[in-house]
């Protein structure tokens, strides 16, 4: 399997001049917001996908959608899903079963965007998560983007720095679904210094944004 795949398109210096990250539970969140990259939790539906592109015929979605058994990554662009990544890690819900493979996951490359996902538990196996780093920072892309659909509890990531070390220079986008309730973890976004961003850091089931690559951080 190849290591990463790309569109056509080149990166254009009006993009990177405004690129837009958004999570967010439901693509009604999205109001009128037209962000470049859509990150949504663990368990959207294919149904929510294709409500979000649409509104925003242009994105890239990211999220995990409950197949077959398997949960399956998916980063949405141009039509269909660019990538083939099965859920590794086993939560013990129905519908997230192990998957039977253990290639690494891919990434994706889009104009200013290197876009990379790992579902929920799988940012803590090593063996599949180590492997999409090393990939986002090959890539010539500005900008690194490393999507977390997830249902998390709010033990998750509780320290900052986030660990490990090795995503200095890449967005981490957490976007949390509602599993755990009152006690789940907070969707976030961090900065390149693996700091969540204090302009992208959900307080209760609020949609979150961040600009990549100039001063208007969230809004």
């Amino acid at each position: 399997m190849s290591d990463m795949r790309k569109d056509a398109a080149r990166p254009d210096a009006a993009r990177v001049a405004a690129t837009e990250l958004w999570c967010g539970l439901s693509a009604d969140q999205l109001g009128t917001a037209t962000p470049d990259l859509i990150v949504f939790p663990e368990r959207v539906s294919q149904h929510e996908i294709d409500q979000a592109v649409a509104r925003c015929p242009d994105a890239i979605i990211a999220g995990a959608i409950s197949t077959k058994g398997f949960m399956r990554g998916v980063i949405w662009h141009q039509g269909r899903n660019q990538i083939d990544y099965l859920k590794v890690g086993n939560d013990g819900r129905p519908g997230s079963s192990p998957s039977p493979r253990r290639e690494q996951p891919t990434i994706y490359e889009s104009h200013d965007l290197a876009v990379g996902l790992l579902i929920c538990m799988d940012f803590d196996i090593p063996a599949v998560r180590d492997g999409v780093i090393e990939q986002l920072h090959r890539s010539a892309a500005p900008f690194k983007v490393l999507c977390v659909p997830a249902d998390m509890y709010s033990a998750w990531f509780s320290t900052e720095p986030i660990t490990p070390p090795r995503l200095d220079g890449i967005h981490v986008a957490v976007s949390n679904g509602l599993v755990h309730g009152d006690n789940r973890l907070r969707s976030f976004i961090t900065d390149r210094k693996r700091m969540k961003d204090a302009n992208a850091k959900q307080v209760d089931r609020e949609p979150i944004r961040l600009w990549l690559g100039d001063n208007r951080g969230a809004r």
